[in-house]
């Protein structure tokens, strides 16, 4: 629950409220025309290759939607056990057991990472909107995901809001900067990939395509920039544009 501020004066209920209705609320549609028959045939793809991590987490813990995929660890490592523990003291402080509004589940407030880190595969309803992708926003489109060989090493633009209907994805690529500005893109700035922490790297590679999912199968969930590898993830990108 995002509440801060004098515990006393936080109205729980309302901020309940709230919250579940936020998480009640669609995804945005995607609102742009899709193939509907390469959606078709990417959907197969999505089902044998992406629903092992990205199905709907009911009834799973954290510790069962964390997989080993290869991304920067950086972030993982930065909640240890003391901390865990201080933030989760802080937090029942605010918001009491006693309350109604305040049954974390067996998992409390804070579940410390020590013992499985890494980051939660969570479902992909509305991927197409949240690019750059990874946990760290280094990834600048669905296309480069899922080929990793086509991923950029270089600071790239961010905050965009122009979108890339081929690839999957919010404009870019630095020397576009002057035409999006033109274009009203006001809030556009540079993503350094050279900063700690930002590294596109994991849930492929161009040497290991394939990883464990949370079904326990060797799947494949990066692909060649080749013309046999570009019809399937051209239909893969369609399928998950309309989730």
């Amino acid at each position: 629950m995002a509440v801060v501020g004098d515990p006393a004066k936080i109205d729980l209920s309302a901020n309940a409220k709230i919250q579940d209705f936020l998480g009640k609320l669609p995804p945005e549609p995607y609102p742009f025309s899709i193939d509907q028959a390469a959606r078709r045939r990417g959907e197969a793809t999505y089902r044998a290759s992406c629903a092992g991590c990205h199905a709907e987490p009911a009834g799973r813990k954290r510790n069962d939607l964390v997989f080993d995929v290869g991304t920067d660890p950086l972030r993982a490592q930065a909640i240890a056990t003391l901390s865990a523990g201080l933030l989760t003291k802080i937090v029942m402080s605010i918001c009491p057991q006693t309350q109604a509004e305040c049954a974390f589940g067996a998992e409390g407030p804070i579940v410390d990472p020590s013992a499985h880190r890494g980051y939660v595969a969570g479902p992909l309803n509305g991927v197409w909107a949240v690019a750059p992708y990874l946990h760290n926003g280094s990834v600048p489109t669905l296309r480069q995901l899922l080929v990793p060989s086509l991923r950029t090493t270089t600071p790239f633009l961010r905050g965009s809001t122009s979108y890339n209907q081929s690839d999957g994805g919010w404009e870019w690529e630095p020397s576009k900067e002057a035409d999006l500005r033109a274009r009203g893109d006001t809030a556009i700035a540079l993503h350094d990939l050279r900063e700690a922490g930002f590294r596109p790297v994991g849930h492929g590679s161009v040497v290991n395509p394939t990883l464990v999912d949370g079904r326990g199968n060797s799947v494949r969930v990066a692909w060649s920039n080749n013309a046999e590898d570009k019809h399937i993830v051209d239909d893969l990108i369609a399928y998950l544009l309309s989730l």
